[in-house]
């Protein structure tokens, strides 16, 4: 195929053929927050928190099911999340606890503790 079609062929094509409803499922997230509605409450519990890695290892120790509602804070379908670092890799099973040490490992790398710990405006907005 001589270039000049195909530049043609190639510049005819759109940047996106996505619609807002692509981006996020509403349904979906509803259910899930529904069927997680409890675990979500537990670690709603850790929202302002002084002392955040204690009170999570606390907490998942006390009722290890609430680590499934996790993922969903970070919007992750799956119940197992890999990450690779250092040249490690570790693959947390939050439907299956581990090591609880590595799940605050997990919470703190991510970002989440931070999250919950110091931005409770960036959850609840300016008062």
């Amino acid at each position: 195929m001589p270039k000049e079609p195909f530049n043609e062929w190639f510049r005819g094509f759109k940047s996106s053929i996505n619609r807002y409803g692509f981006y996020t499922d509403f349904k979906k997230v509803y259910d899930n927050a529904d069927k997680y509605k409890i675990e979500i409450g537990m670690l709603n519990s850790l929202v302002g928190s002084k002392n955040i890695k204690q009170e999570f290892l606390n907490l998942i120790r006390e009722y290890p099911k609430c680590l499934e509602a996790v993922p969903l804070l970070l919007a992750v379908r799956s119940q197992e999340i890999y990450c690779r670092e250092y040249g490690k890799g570790v693959l947390y099973d939050f439907s299956n606890m581990n090591s609880e040490t590595d799940y605050a490992c997990f919470m703190k790398n991510t970002g989440l503790f931070d999250l919950l710990s110091q931005h409770t405006e960036a959850i609840y907005g300016t008062m």
